[in-house]
C-alpha cells in the first residue's frame, strides 16, 4: 500500500512540474503569421515597474524553432512614447540561448499598457505585427506598490513628480519674494527721493530766512 501511495505521489509531482513550467507561456499572446507561430509577451511576468525585463518572442514553424534568417526589431510603445530595439537570441529562465527565442532587454519605468510592434524579416517573409498587453494577452506592467511589504515606498516616478511639484512651488515663492523685493526697492527709492526733496526744500527755506535776517 505504501509503495502504491508513493508511486501516486510521484506521478502527481511529475504532472505538476510541466504545469508550473508552462504557466508563464500561458500569459503570452500566441499568433499565427504566414505559417509562423509567434508567442509574444514580457520576458518575466507578471511585469513590474522599474524591474529589468524584456520584450520576448518565441518563433517556430510547426514543431521546429526558427533560428536562421531572423532579422527583427521591436518598437516598444507606451502612450505617446516609443523606442525601437533589435530582437536578439534570448535567454529563457532555466536555459541559455533557447533556440527560437528572441528578446530586447529594457526596464519599464511606468505601470500600464505596453505595445510590442515587431517588424522585419524571417527569411523571405515580411513581418509587421503588433501585440498589446491586456488581461487576454500578456501582462500589463504593474506598480511595485501592489506587492511591496511591509511598506510601499514611493516609486522613482512618484518621487520625480513630487520633486517637480516642489520645484514649481519654490519657483513661485522665489518669484513672489522677488516681487516683494522689487516693491521694497521701489518704496525705498521713493522715500529717498522724498527725503532729498524735503532736505532741499529745508535748505532753501533756511537760506531765505538767513537772507531776511541779514536784511
Amino acid at each position: 500500500m505504501r509503495t502504491l501511495r508513493s508511486m501516486l505521489v510521484a506521478a502527481l509531482a511529475g504532472l505538476a512540474v510541466p504545469l508550473v513550467v508552462a504557466a508563464p507561456a500561458a500569459a503570452h499572446e500566441t499568433r499565427e503569421a504566414g505559417g509562423l507561430t509567434m508567442v509574444v509577451g514580457f520576458g518575466t511576468e507578471p511585469a513590474f515597474e522599474n524591474e529589468p525585463n524584456a520584450a520576448s518572442l518565441s518563433l517556430s514553424r510547426g514543431e521546429d524553432p526558427v533560428v536562421e534568417g531572423v532579422e527583427l526589431d521591436v518598437e516598444v510603445v507606451f502612450g505617446d512614447q516609443s523606442t525601437t530595439m533589435e530582437l536578439e537570441p534570448g535567454f529563457v529562465v532555466g536555459a541559455f540561448g533557447e533556440p527560437g527565442s528572441y528578446e530586447a532587454d529594457f526596464i519599464p519605468t511606468r505601470p500600464g499598457t505596453y505595445t510590442f510592434h515587431i517588424t522585419g524579416t524571417v527569411g523571405d517573409q515580411e513581418i509587421d505585427e503588433e501585440f498589446t498587453s491586456s488581461p487576454d494577452t500578456f501582462s500589463d506592467v504593474n506598480a511595485r506598490s501592489e506587492v511591496s511589504f511591509p511598506a510601499a515606498d514611493p516609486s522613482t516616478a512618484e518621487l520625480a513628480e513630487r520633486l517637480e511639484q516642489e520645484s514649481g512651488r519654490v519657483q513661485e515663492l522665489a518669484a513672489a519674494a522677488s516681487g516683494d523685493a522689487d516693491r521694497a526697492s521701489t518704496l525705498a527709492l521713493i522715500a529717498l527721493i522724498v527725503s532729498g526733496v524735503a532736505l532741499l526744500a529745508g535748505l532753501t527755506i533756511g537760506g531765505m530766512a538767513l537772507r531776511r535776517g541779514h536784511s
